[in-house]
């Protein structure tokens, strides 16, 4: 057996791209929401076993965001935020269900839970109530749901090209995750 030398055997595997981008343009019928009531403890959970179990933390280092964005700078811009979770970043397995208020028997939620290590369901957070008709119904239904993630907020680096050098700034702007299922 031949091994292929172009790989590294601990090599983590690239994030990958949600799909939220195909199911929004590629769909005629859809529901886009943000979620309510996000659950930040286990958003920051699901994130960390990104960076673990995938090389999106190696490449939010500063030498490798250094290596990479220097020419950009140079030509176009002065100063750049880079994130360190991109907005089209899979999250992994999303699951949906029907939460039943304890408060009120007739109300209902959709609660959104993210499979921690494809096992542990953690709740995200909650469809807004407008959307509950009509998710109730996508889940009712026989057809296979396509569900993607669109993550914004989360840490950040300011980047600033001045005086030929590279200066990186640690910031962060508060979570919001949209969610579009079709």
């Amino acid at each position: 057996m031949v091994q292929d030398s172009s790989k590294q055997p601990n090599q983590k595997p690239e994030p990958l791209i949600s799909p939220y981008e195909d199911i929004k343009y590629g769909e005629p019928w859809y529901v886009d929401a943000e979620l309510v009531n996000l659950n930040l403890h286990n958003l920051k959970k699901a994130l960390a076993y990104l960076d673990q179990t995938t090389n999106i933390g190696d490449t939010y280092s500063d030498e490798a965001l250094s290596h990479n964005i220097q020419l950009l700078l140079l030509r176009d811009y002065e100063e750049l935020e880079i994130y360190h979770y991109p907005m089209d970043i899979y999250l992994g397995q999303i699951t949906l269900w029907e939460d039943e208020d304890s408060t009120n028997e007739e109300a209902s939620r959709i609660a959104v839970s993210y499979l921690y290590q494809n096992q542990i369901p953690l709740l995200l957070g909650y469809l807004p109530d407008d959307y509950t008709l009509q998710v109730q119904n996508l889940l009712d239904s026989d057809r296979p749901l396509k569900v993607a993630t669109f993550l914004e907020g989360g840490p950040y680096k300011n980047v600033i090209w001045e005086n030929d050098q590279l200066t990186f700034v640690e910031k962060e702007k508060s979570y919001h995750l949209h969610l579009i299922i079709a």
